[in-house]
């Protein structure tokens, strides 16, 4: 059995342990599983001659997103949301995007490799503390960490097979969807924030558990300043800040945890620190949407197109590893460290799916634990345990198997998100590196484009990513009409100068695939052009050439 801490105390008895040769093995699939999708958008940009800037991931416009921050970060410290016009202004700081846009902008590293960099670094860091947590829970019992980590890794609902790849119809969308908030390879490729917000809060209770359990001091300042505080203030701070929907589940076990141990009234004085590292992003996040019209976009357009799962969706993603779990919930929780694994998978219940994100780290340890007790009572009773470890290891393969379908999806549909967002076409690619260099403007081009236009050039667009633009459906309606996309109508010529000289469009930017009848409408009105193949910019008034 394992070593548990006991109230008041920290155990030590778990040495940190070099990883066996299971676990190599299990990092290496990992780490094959979570990059696969980034090779191979590589490979085919490279092979097609197409720009890739690494945005991976099963919807690579949110990557697409994070280098638009990136870009605005690098250029202004702060980020605005340049989804849309005059839509908000620089009022959002983000660490990761800051240090990623100086290093590309100002030190001329890709974007593609610095991408890949995080994953990496997000892979490796979540797995050094993801096994920690999981040997101090379990104790010394390589069998079962090694389980546990494939558990918490790799967890895809046993239904995905029916749901996706058969498109048998049990709500495929939200167990497609909720399966990124349990299975660690989506949140490295192309979410690596994901990854990080979960290491951080693993490192978080590891820090709490501590603060919690270590001696009292005499005086309520040095109860107030102590390493562990301030390791716990920097962890739930970088949760929070990076993945709010966590932060607030850190709070909630913070308070929850003080409360379900007894916590004295002269201890709780040490959670204040950290707490407040939560609460600092979390309000910061709560202000955003009331000050700035581009964070205000955000948080109404997520509803129209994310709505409210339903119930069969969680049924079918997160009920089997709930049943799963239910010998560990039976054990007795007597220590901080057993009472905030328990309370975890209770806190992410706060109406948002992007709260379960993490949420396969405690269900996986509580089932390891429980089923590990049920056989060593079987031992001690001098039972067969032969037939019970062979249920255990089926439910083990059955709990995991999604993984192996979700991630074939993954890499097969790649080609719709390639041809949707994730690569360019070189003469695009030029025309935008091209206005990258001109006097500032908004810009106005397809929802693919769009998507791209903040990224590269650091202006404004008219149209990009879903959730950030304003009236999206509509305005990908008028480009669609500009443009001529088959099947849509095309706009009037009076309806078309009004789109393009809208208040904040300076310039034009007519991609390969367009009709090409922009420039009759535009050269009498004073408009210059620059051909790049089969893209062309259309600039109001005179534009600087560089290249």
């Amino acid at each position: 059995m394992p070593n548990l801490a006991v109230h008041g105390t920290v155990s030590r008895s778990t040495a940190r342990l070099p990883l066996t040769g299971a676990e190599w093995v299990l990092v290496a699939v990992l780490a094959v599983a979570s990059f696969g999708l980034f090779g191979l958008d590589t490979v085919d940009a490279a092979a097609n001659n197409q720009v890739y800037l690494g945005a991976a991931g099963a919807t690579a416009q949110d990557g697409m997103q994070y280098l638009a921050w990136a870009t605005d970060a690098a250029h202004h410290g702060l980020i605005a949301n340049l989804y849309g016009f005059n839509n908000g202004g620089h009022v959002f700081f983000h660490p990761i995007w800051l240090v990623t846009g100086l290093l590309h902008v100002d030190a001329g590293v890709s974007y593609a490799l610095l991408l890949g960099l995080w994953q990496a670094v997000a892979l490796i860091l979540l797995v050094i503390v993801l096994r920690r947590y999981a040997q101090l829970v379990l104790g010394n019992d390589g069998r079962a960490r090694v389980i546990s980590l494939v558990l918490a890794l790799f967890l895809v609902s046993p239904f995905f097979l029916f749901v996706v790849n058969l498109h048998i119809k049990i709500n495929g969308q939200w167990t497609s969807r909720l399966n990124g908030e349990s299975y660690a390879v989506e949140w490295i490729s192309g979410y690596f924030p994901i990854a990080l917000t979960v290491t951080a809060m693993i490192g978080y209770l590891i820090a709490l558990e501590r603060l919690m359990g270590t001696l009292d001091r005499p005086t309520l300042s040095g109860e107030l300043l102590r390493r562990a505080g301030f390791e716990a203030v920097a962890l739930g701070a970088t949760a929070a800040l990076l993945h709010p929907w966590q932060g607030t589940e850190l709070a909630v076990l913070t308070v929850g945890g003080a409360i379900w141990g007894r916590l004295p009234a002269r201890r709780s004085v040490r959670l204040l620190l950290p707490l407040a590292g939560i609460a600092l992003p979390l309000l910061y996040y709560l202000i955003l949407p009331k000050i700035d019209a581009g964070w205000a976009t955000a948080s109404r357009a997520s509803g129209p197109y994310l709505p409210d799962i339903p119930l069969l969706g969680w049924l079918t993603t997160f009920g089997p590893i709930v049943l799963a779990s239910i010998p560990g919930w039976r054990t007795r929780a007597t220590s901080d460290r057993q009472r905030l694994l328990r309370m975890w998978p209770i806190a992410v219940l706060n109406g948002k799916y992007q709260a379960f994100a993490g949420v396969s780290v405690p269900l996986a340890l509580l089932a390891v634990q429980g089923w590990q007790r049920v056989l060593e009572e079987r031992r001690l009773q001098g039972r067969s345990q032969r037939v019970l470890r062979f249920t255990v290891t089926a439910g083990v393969v059955v709990l995991v198997f999604g993984a192996v379908p979700s991630t074939a999806w993954l890499l097969i549909n790649r080609r719709s998100a390639v041809r949707a967002v994730a690569e360019l076409g070189r003469p695009d690619a030029d025309a935008l590196h091209y206005l990258a260099r001109q006097p500032r403007g908004g810009v106005l081009s397809t929802a693919k484009l769009g998507i791209w236009v903040p990224a590269v050039t650091d202006d404004s667009t008219y149209v990009g990513h879903l959730v950030w633009t304003p009236q999206w459906r509509s305005r990908l309606n008028y480009v669609s009409r500009l443009f001529d996309y088959p099947g849509k109508r095309p706009l009037s010529p009076t309806a078309a100068l009004a789109l393009i000289e809208q208040p904040g469009a300076r310039y034009v930017l007519e991609p390969c695939g367009a009709r090409e009848e922009l420039w009759p409408l535009l050269e009498p009105r004073g408009y210059t052009r620059r051909v790049f193949g089969c893209a062309t910019v259309y600039s109001r008034g005179r534009s600087v050439r560089t290249g």
